[in-house]
């Protein structure tokens, strides 16, 4: 679903599709595979950032950090709502942008 949403963010009005990736990303709790995740997020959080949308900034990407992610992953060691908090600052975060870069040549 993360893949599914952020292909959809096109433009700066598609922000209800960050709300969607984040969402799912939040219920997944890095349950199947922190790594799988860990990419998933950097794609989604990348397409909203090459459009314009400053996910730190989005309301849906506040709402998600307090409200929807435990404290207790159900995969891996961090919490999820710590790694959206800190996942500006991530390495896969470039990973992430250079997925959008290759998808917009396309």
């Amino acid at each position: 679903m993360h893949h599914r949403a952020a292909d959809k963010i096109q433009s700066p009005g598609d922000v209800d599709w960050l709300a969607v990736g984040l969402a799912a990303a939040s219920l997944e709790d890095s349950s199947v595979d922190y790594r799988d995740w860990l990419l998933a997020v950097a794609y989604l959080y990348a397409s909203a950032e090459w459009v314009g949308i400053d996910p730190k900034l989005s309301r849906h990407f506040r709402f998600m950090l307090h409200s929807l992610s435990s404290e207790k992953p159900s995969g891996g060691r961090t919490p999820v709502c710590q790694m959206l908090a800190d996942f500006h600052n991530y390495a896969v975060l470039a990973d992430g942008r250079w997925q959008v870069v290759r998808r917009s040549r396309k």
